[in-house]
Parts: C-alpha cells; sequence; structure tokens
C-alpha cells in the first residue's frame, strides 16, 4: 500500500513515557538516546529521580498535550515495562520519517509457534486485546490522533485500544527484539477489560479534560451516546416485542422444530418432508433454540419467550450493522446506523417476531462486519475472525438454504483483498499467489468448516449433505405454489408479479432517510472508494445482487420484501455513510448543523408513525405512495396478521362475550393463533374459515384480518363490512376486525341449498340481505337456487348483482359461466373462465368448466387441455374424465376416448350404460 506523505512538521520526534516505575531502566534508556532532532519527554514528577537530566524535559501530560497541539509532528510512546533488551535508538531510527499521517508503527516480536497463537486468540477473543498489541514496549504515531486518545489512556495497551477505534488509521508491524513480563492471568485480565470497557464508553466521555482537543471531546461524547443507545435497545426490545401479534408462521416453524427435536430424540423421519409447508427446506436451527429455551424455562408463554429471542436476534443485528459503521466511519457515523436501523419501521417491526428472515439478517450482518475487520486488518489475519465467520456463516445456512451466499461473499472479499494488496499489474503473477496462499487456505477452511457446521440441525440436508442443501436452494427459489398479493391496486398471484415487484415495495416502504442516505453515498462514492475498497464493493453486491436476481429469475416473492431482509444491513450502512459524508463536506458549521437537522427532520416521519402505531410498525409506507392512509388499499399490509392480537384482547373485554353462558363460536382464518391469545377462556369453540367463505359455517363471532381482501371492496368502502363491531387501525387504515353475526340466515340458505330445498335458501339469502345488504355471497346463493331450478336467467342476474360488490368473485363467475353454457351463450361463459383461471392459475374447478365451455363450442383440442390440467390441480373432479372422452371421441381419438369413459366410470364409482361412451 502506498504511504500517505509525512506530516509538514517533521523536524522534531517527541518521545514520551509511559509505565515510568523502572527509574534506573528508565534513566539507562533515556540518557542513551543520541538521535538529531528528538526530544524526550518525561512525567513531571520524576524530575528529582532522574536528577534533572538536560536532555529530558519533564511536564505534566497536559502540558505534553498543549505542547502537540502547536504543531503537527510523530511521536514515539515508550512503555518500559517491556523494555530490556530493545534497542531504543535503532527502532527511532526506523520510525524517524517513516511513518505516514493515518499509520500507527508496532514494535513487533516475531510470532510464535500454534500455542502462543492460539492463547493469543484466545485472549484476544475474551478480552478484545491483542497480546502482542498489550505487550509492545513502543508504537510511533502521529500526533493529530494521539491527541483525542492520550489523556484518557493510563497505559499504552489502553491507548492502543482507543486508537483501534480511529477507522481510518491502519496499523503496520515492524520486527523488533524485546524481553516482556509475563501477561496478566486472562480471568483477572477479562474482568480489568470489562470494567476498563466501562469507564472508557460511560464514565471517561463525560468527564473533562484539558488535553483533548474540540474533536476529540466531540468523539467522547458520540461514543458515549452511541454506546447508551445500544444498551437502551438491549433492554428496550425485548419488553417491546410482548405488544407484537403472533405470525401464520411462527406457529408453522415453531411445530416443524418440534419435528426437527423428534427426529434426533427418536428418529421419526416427519421432519424430513413436509409437502404442503416445505418447511423440511428449510434449517431450523434458531427455532429449534428456541424451542429447548422454552423447555428448558418449562413456560407455558411460548411465543412470548420467542419474541424475547427473536427481538435479541434483531438486537445482534442492529449492533453488527452499527460495529461495521463505526469501523469505517467513526461514532458519529455509527449512531445514525443504529437511528436508520431502529426508525425503518418494516426492518424494527420484523425484529419482534419474524423467527426466520430477521435471524437470516443478522447471520449476513455478522458477516460482513467480521469480513470488514479481516480486510482492515489483512495481512494480519486473526483465529478469532474466523471463527466467528465459520459460525455466522454455518448460522445463516441452519437458517435458510441462502445462507450459501454467505460462503460466496467470503470468497469474493478474500478476492479483492488480494487485488488490492498485489494491483491489477501482479493479480496473475505465481510469485503473489505463493506469497498469499494462506488468505486462499484460510478462506477454503472457513467455507468448508461453515458448510458441513451448517448442516448439524438440518434433518434433510444430513441425508445428503452434497446434494440436497443445493436441491432446497434450487426449489425455493424457484418455487411454484402462488399466494394472491395486493400490488398497484391489483391482485395478482405471485409467480404472477412483475419483475419490479421487490425494489417497488422496497423503495414505497423503506423511510426517505435511509433512501436519501444511500444517495449521497452514491454520489460521494468515489471520494471514499480508495479508503475501503474491498468493503464497499462487499456492501454494494450485498445490496444490487440479490435484488437483481430475484427480478431476473422471476423469483416467486410475496409478503412485502420481508424475505430479502437480509440485504439490509448493507443498505443501513451505506445510508449512513452518506449522511456522515454530507456532513464531512459540509464545510462551516452552519452547514453542518443544516445537515443534522435536516437529518432528524426525515427521521421524525418514520419515528411519528412508529410511536402512534405501535405494535403495527412494519405496515409502514412512506410518502412516495402518501403513507398507509392511501396505500392499504392497493399494497399488501397486514400479511403478517398482526391485528388479531388487538381483536382478540378486545374481543375478550366486549360485554356480551365476557358474560358469555353458552359455548361461544369464533370463525377466523388463523384458528392456531386465535386459539392462543383466547387460550384461558372457557366455553369458545373456534372454527377455520377464509373470510369470503364465512357464511358456510355457523358462527357467533369472526376474526379478520385484511390480508386477501378483494382492491375493489378496499377501494369502494366495502371493507370493513357491515357486521363489523370492532376495527384495529394504523393511522387511518383498517387492518382487522372482529365481527358479530347478525343472523343465521345466510348458513340456513346454503344448508337448504345443499340439500336440494332451493325455495328455501332463496328465502333465507333474501332474509340475510335485508339485514346485510349487498352480500356477495348471499347474492351468489340465490343465483345458484335460480340454476339449480333451471331459471337460468334469474341465476345470471343475482350473479351479475354479487359481481357488482366483488367483481372478481370467482363463485358469481362460475355461476354466470354455467348459466351461459345451459343458454348456449358459450363465449361469454369461456370469457368468464378465462379470467378465472387466468387470475387462479391452480384452481381446478376453473379449469373444468373452462373445459365444458369449450367442449360446447366445439373447440375440443382445449377443452382436452383445460380437462386434463383440471385433473392435474384436483384428481377428485372425476367428471373430467367424462369431457375428455367426449372430446376425444370429437376429435376422432377413439382409443384415448374409451379410455377416458373407463377411467370415468372406475373412478367415479357410476354404472356404465349400454353405450360405449358416456353422453353429456
Amino acid at each position: 500500500m502506498k504511504k500517505s506523505p509525512p506530516p509538514e512538521h517533521t523536524d522534531t520526534l517527541f518521545l514520551y513515557c509511559f509505565n515510568t516505575a523502572k527509574i534506573k531502566q528508565l534513566t539507562n534508556i533515556l540518557s542513551g538516546i543520541n538521535v538529531q532532532n528528538t526530544r524526550v519527554f518525561a512525567a513531571k514528577e520524576l524530575e528529582e529521580k532522574l536528577h534533572k537530566k538536560d536532555s529530558i524535559t519533564f511536564v505534566s501530560r497536559p502540558e505534553f498535550c498543549r505542547l502537540l497541539q502547536e504543531k503537527e509532528t510523530q511521536v514515539i510512546l515508550l512503555d518500559i515495562t517491556n523494555i530490556e533488551h530493545f534497542n531504543t535508538e535503532s527502532w527511532i531510527k526506523k520510525c524517524k520519517g517513516n511513518v505516514a499521517k493515518e499509520e500507527v508503527l508496532f514494535a513487533s516480536k516475531k510470532p510464535g509457534g500454534f500455542k502462543q497463537k492460539f492463547t493469543s486468540e484466545l485472549r484476544y477473543a475474551f478480552t478484545g486485546r491483542d497480546l502482542s498489541e498489550t505487550l509492545t514496549p513502543s508504537i510511533c504515531i502521529s500526533s493529530v490522533h494521539l491527541l483525542p486518545v492520550l489523556e484518557k489512556s493510563t497505559s499504552l495497551s489502553t491507548l492502543i485500544r482507543e486508537l483501534r477505534k480511529i477507522p481510518e488509521l491502519h496499523f503496520t508491524y515492524l520486527e523488533q527484539e524485546y524481553k516482556a513480563d509475563k501477561p496478566p492471568a486472562l480471568l483477572k485480565e477479562t474482568g480489568t477489560a470489562l470494567l476498563s470497557a466501562f469507564n472508557r464508553n460511560f464514565t471517561a466521555p463525560l468527564r473533562k479534560s484539558e488535553c483533548i482537543q474540540p474533536a476529540g471531546r466531540s468523539n467522547n461524547i458520540s461514543r458515549f451516546i452511541f454506546n447508551c443507545l445500544l444498551l437502551l435497545l438491549f433492554f428496550l426490545m425485548p419488553v417491546l416485542s410482548q405488544d407484537f401479534g403472533i405470525t401464520g408462521d411462527e406457529v408453522l416453524h415453531h411445530g416443524q422444530a418440534g419435528l426437527v427435536q423428534d427426529y434426533f430424540d427418536t428418529g421419526n423421519k416427519a421432519a424430513l418432508d413436509q409437502p404442503k409447508t416445505l418447511l423440511h427446506l428449510y434449517g431450523q436451527s434458531f427455532d429449534l433454540f428456541c424451542l429447548k429455551v422454552i423447555n428448558l424455562l418449562d413456560t407455558e408463554k411460548i411465543y412470548e419467550t420467542r419474541h424475547v429471542l427473536i427481538s435479541l436476534a434483531g438486537y445482534l443485528c442492529i449492533l453488527f450493522i452499527s460495529l461495521t459503521t463505526l469501523r469505517l466511519a467513526g461514532y458519529k457515523a455509527a449512531i445514525g446506523s443504529v437511528l436508520l436501523t431502529v426508525f425503518t419501521p418494516a426492518f424494527f417491526g420484523h425484529c419482534m417476531n419474524n423467527s426466520i428472515d430477521i435471524p437470516f439478517a443478522l447471520a449476513f450482518a455478522g458477516t460482513i462486519y467480521y469480513l470488514t475487520l479481516q480486510v482492515q486488518t489483512y495481512p494480519k489475519i486473526r483465529l478469532s475472525h474466523c471463527f466467528m465467520l465459520i459460525c455466522l456463516i454455518a448460522f445463516g445456512i441452519s437458517v435458510r438454504a441462502g445462507g450459501l451466499l454467505l460462503i460466496f461473499y467470503l470468497l469474493m472479499t478474500y478476492g479483492l483483498i488480494y487485488l488490492k494488496t498485489t494491483g491489477l499489474r501482479n493479480f496473475y503473477r505465481p510469485g503473489e499467489f505463493k506469497r498469499h496462499y494462506k488468505l486462499f487456505l484460510i478462506g477454503t477452511g472457513i467455507c468448508i468448516t461453515a458448510y458441513f457446521l451448517g448442516l448439524l440441525y438440518w434433518p434433510y440436508a444430513l441425508q445428503a449433505p452434497l446434494v440436497n442443501p443445493v436441491k432446497a436452494l434450487t426449489h425455493l427459489t424457484s418455487i411454484r405454489s402462488s399466494l394472491k398479493q395486493l400490488f398497484e391496486g391489483q391482485r395478482i398471484f405471485s409467480v404472477s408479479l412483475p419483475a419490479h415487484y421487490l425494489s417497488k415495495f422496497m423503495l414505497i416502504t423503506i423511510p426517505l432517510v435511509v433512501l436519501a442516505g444511500l444517495l449521497f453515498f452514491l454520489l460521494f462514492v468515489y471520494r471514499k472508494l480508495k479508503e475501503n475498497f474491498a468493503v464497499y464493493i462487499l456492501l454494494l453486491f450485498s445490496i444490487v445482487f440479490p435484488i437483481v436476481y430475484a427480478a431476473i429469475s422471476h423469483a416467486n416473492i410475496y409478503s412485502s420484501w420481508r424475505h430479502f431482509l437480509f440485504v439490509y444491513p448493507g443498505i443501513v450502512i451505506l445510508s449512513a455513510l452518506g449522511w456522515n459524508c454530507l456532513r464531512q463536506f459540509s464545510g462551516t458549521l452552519l452547514s453542518k448543523i443544516a445537515v443534522l437537522l435536516l437529518f432528524f427532520a426525515a427521521l421524525a416521519l418514520p419515528f411519528r408513525f412508529m410511536i402512534a402505531n405501535h405494535p403495527y410498525e412494519y405496515v409502514y409506507f412512506n410518502e412516495f405512495v402518501g403513507g398507509i392512509n392511501k396505500a392499504w388499499k392497493k399494497y399488501e399490509t397486514d400479511y403478517y396478521s398482526g391485528s388479531l392480537k388487538q381483536a382478540a384482547s378486545w374481543l375478550k373485554n366486549e360485554p356480551e362475550f365476557k358474560n358469555r353462558k353458552d359455548t361461544v363460536t369464533i370463525a377466523t382464518t388463523l384458528p392456531a393463533v386465535v386459539s392462543y391469545y383466547l387460550k384461558d377462556e372457557p366455553n369458545i369453540k373456534i372454527v377455520y374459515t377464509r373470510y369470503y367463505d364465512r357464511s358456510d359455517i355457523r358462527w357467533d363471532y369472526a376474526l379478520f384480518y385484511l390480508e386477501h381482501i378483494h382492491p375493489f371492496q378496499l377501494q369502494n368502502g366495502l371493507w370493513p363490512p357491515a357486521e363489523t363491531i370492532y376495527s384495529v387501525k394504523a393511522d387511518n387504515a383498517t387492518l382487522g376486525t372482529v365481527l358479530k353475526n347478525k343472523s343465521d340466515e345466510d348458513y340456513l340458505g346454503i344448508k337448504a341449498y345443499k340439500t336440494g330445498k332451493n325455495d328455501e335458501a332463496i328465502l333465507h339469502f333474501l332474509n340475510y340481505l335485508k339485514l346485510v345488504p349487498g352480500s356477495e355471497f348471499a347474492l351468489n346463493g340465490i343465483a345458484n337456487a335460480c340454476l339449480n331450478k333451471k331459471e337460468y336467467t334469474n341465476a345470471i342476474r343475482y350473479a351479475e348483482e354479487a359481481l357488482l360488490y366483488n367483481p372478481d368473485y370467482v363463485y358469481a363467475l362460475q355461476t354466470r359461466a354455467i348459466s351461459n353454457i345451459q343458454l348456449h351463450n358459450n363465449t361469454s361463459a369461456i370469457t368468464d373462465m378465462v379470467f378465472v383461471t387466468t387470475n387462479d392459475p391452480n384452481y381446478g374447478a376453473g379449469h373444468y368448466y373452462l373445459s365444458i365451455a369449450y367442449l360446447f363450442d366445439k373447440q375440443f383440442e382445449k377443452a382436452v387441455e383445460h380437462a386434463r390440467h383440471s385433473l392435474k390441480l384436483d384428481p377428485s373432479l372425476t367428471d373430467a374424465y367424462r369431457i375428455l372422452s367426449l372430446a376425444y371421441s370429437s376429435l376422432g381419438e377413439t382409443e384415448n376416448a374409451k379410455e377416458c369413459a373407463d377411467l370415468f366410470y372406475k373412478k367415479s364409482g357410476k354404472t356404465r350404460p349400454a353405450q360405449s361412451s358416456p353422453s353429456y
């Protein structure tokens, strides 16, 4: 690396002595120094003991600091403890004029054997103190960086730890022999390190100092604020997590964790194949950890305990984000990264109850942090950093197969380290490869170890360790099961969402303050790129690659961008750096204040939403779409069913429900979740129903959340429905409702219809419409009864009236299509059923009725196509074989017609008539 030019004023080299207890030794060393333009300073209280030597200037530490403020110079600091057999004069000559402004030179012994290296790394892991730095007798540094940290450092080792926190400094080790004292015991040093850390972070910053320059004092205050923020979050996040509701995914993952536990305890193989949920394709390490904690505590508060643990994972994610920013730009930027992450409502909300995406994001944030450390400390590679990388990459793989991407991030970063060190010209030279072979050897070892370690608690992967993880990754990135999503005002299946779905959702749900910081970074990045080239490339790649890949591959994405929370650490870090760059490049104090005011003004927007709408932070939308008040009718909001907790809590205290004597039936789309909320309530029965099928069952109360409500009803005031007695809101957006059944007439109508009592069914439905006008279900019930009575015109009329309240109501479209087939309006029937199957490609009955319409319209090839597709989606549609037989017969394919006719009679159990093929 090319060094920056030395300071302007280098005519004098200052020598300052720490730890001056060994008077005799100190006298011999200092009196023997004979290097030109070198001034020697010692503590003032040693003046008499050292006999007022002319070559030594005795000063107090504040006086020494004031001297250094007068001009910029190099300073050598000595620790007499480890100065035996140390050639001070030789070391001064090495340092003199040979240290760059942003560099610290260390006097370092030759590295010892494996045992010494291992002991040193173990000590570093527990204490944060590098043994070679703790024992070094001397360093050389520019006075610019020394001044802010000198006054609060009681020894050379504490001063070095302070210097390590300055992101722009580079550390260079020069071999110099010396005899060091034995380091203190590990346990004692750990305690000392903890006390020192507390003092350094919380006590020292508040003490007044004459030595520290204004910039240093500002840095002290920033450090104090940074640590206070992190300490506050550590306690606050678990407390806040108790307010958040249970997600539908949580119930499934908690259950899968139980199956994984059974697999290891009893060999039960149920965890190896879960065709409905596909959870066997996920690692369950974090959920398994939660289960073990719950079992250990023997608590019935299952989800409350899970939320505490998830919030702590979220806290660690924020911690790694802030520490990475600290390494790159200092405490002010790190404070910004904490605030930006916490006041990103979507991310912070998921930190409370998302047991997959938040731990996954933690693995990415932690990996980025330790890769940043390795970039900055290379060519020195710490074993502790490698160990943490192994753990974090393994953890990512054990949560989701996409954690394999972390292996690529590591290899890419190591490649960038190599490129940065060798330069492009020497990149392919064999000698350079040989010189850096340890880098590639260690990288390979980390990847292999992390890969297999990540499979230890993943039963499916253990069956074929080299094949199944890749299968899981491939399957999860190309999964075809589809969910309806509200996007840009339309209800679209997730497999058919446009390529810009992910980027658009991120653009409208990430606060403007974060997006602005990202823009500032891109504007100023050319000024910063050389400083941490490899780290910035890693951060940019970690954001851009997953988003672009998802768009290009048309990945099946749903529920906003929660599956891509792992890209957010990179976004926040770069955003914080962007705001820091803007502050640094603002010339005057007034402009810096203006930047600060702008930052907090922009931060106030998401802050207001979070305070006003806790615990629904994750439904936040920014000002690009007018906030939640305008977005809730066009985009998915409460996809994680958070509103059900408040709805259930309100219902508990509703007077009529509270004073019930008979059993009360509660209908909902998530019975397991509502059952947990009402587990202490007697005389209740909780049943499953979808919102648009609620008339199929009898219920007293119903709890629904906003997901799967048709946008037409949202945009035309038809949600919440007429039966609503309580609404859960975020600002003016209704997220969830409590319904009270006004009448059983709809349920009685469907019962009568199913038993063939069509007139009675019509009467019940008409009675229900008097109480609940505009019920599309009741209107379509009348249409179906008319269809059974062969009153096809009336059936079409009532079906069309139902469609006025829900234009995409599948059952009404289906009723109208069947009626049109009977009236030989095949074109209209085809139009309706094409619309149904286009909007719901997996609806088997839709393809079945479409095949009938094509058959009557004499489009026999299409009839065959859709009849076969209906059987593929729903094998119970045995009548489709009859359609196939008739279509093949019309096409002259008698063998196929006979085969399908045989299948029809075999599967339906009906008696074959005299003719060889079924009639229609």
